[in-house]
């Protein structure tokens, strides 16, 4: 027999949506990542993993049911609302009930997404002006291996200690990704100038279908510690190591033997 068409809400969410926002337990996130619904099945593509499953919809009330991924067996109850090409949910991610509210708070076990569907003026907006990669990148030797976080602070608010003790960071020619609990948080290709103090760093962050946000920042390097300060995309190149809105700043501690300067000039 050929597959149910969906119908009513389910039918209204077909379509390909892009992450713009996530915050996680209270706490912002980085957003990147896209979910795809097609009939009674999704896709995400999301912290450097693809989930997959069923999805049922209808009243507000959103269950995710994997069948594939890191979550395979598991069952996310979520709500959600819909309005134009804007689609907000709260998912359970630890938490063992549905969401009554969109709000998460620390130690809630709970996740809230804006997506956007792609294609749409909504997710154009979010994303801004497209960024292509540069031809060149400056070579930053000092800045590769492998990092343990050591403190961070997103929007002015410290990230609680257990995603800091989880924190990863791991750097290769001029690439890098930032693990948070074993997840792929962010994936990020970054070129550097040493010319201003304190010196620039430009984070080219890979979203949802190959897109790529540009987030200016700053950074300094004192022994086997590794200070950044990180603009949203849209903002100015922070100024100070101070936390701050539309700033992440973090601390990392280096976990293996420092690469040789020889690059530098």
């Amino acid at each position: 027999m050929p597959p149910t068409r969906p119908t009513g809400d389910l039918f209204r969410l077909q379509g390909t949506w892009s992450i713009a926002s996530l915050e996680i337990e209270g706490q912002p996130m980085p957003a990147a990542g896209r979910i795809i619904i097609k009939g009674g099945k999704f896709t995400t593509q999301s912290m450097g993993a693809e989930y997959k499953g069923n999805i049922v919809a209808e009243d507000g009330k959103l269950d995710l049911q994997f069948t594939s991924g890191p979550e395979k067996g598991n069952t996310s109850l979520g709500i959600y609302k819909l309005k134009g090409d804007t689609l907000q949910l709260c998912l359970a991610l630890t938490a063992p009930k549905r969401p009554a509210r969109f709000k998460t708070l620390p130690g809630s076990g709970l996740a809230l997404e804006i997506l956007h569907r792609e294609g749409s003026q909504a997710a154009a907006k979010a994303s801004g002006d497209p960024v292509t990669l540069p031809v060149t990148f400056q070579p930053a030797p000092e800045l590769e291996g492998d990092w343990q976080l050591i403190s961070a602070t997103m929007n002015g608010q410290p990230l609680p200690q257990d995603y800091v003790e989880s924190g990863r960071r791991s750097a290769s020619n001029n690439e890098f990704r930032v693990s948070l609990l074993g997840q792929t948080m962010l994936h990020a290709r970054f070129n550097i100038d040493r010319t201003p103090q304190p010196h620039a760093i430009d984070y080219y962050v890979y979203g949802p279908g190959e897109t790529i946000r540009l987030q200016y920042g700053i950074w300094k390097l004192e022994g086997e510690l590794l200070t950044t300060a990180i603009g949203i995309p849209g903002s100015p190149r922070p100024s100070q190591f101070v936390p701050g809105p539309a700033i992440t700043l973090t601390v990392w501690r280096r976990t293996g033997s420092i690469p040789p300067l020889t690059a530098l000039h």
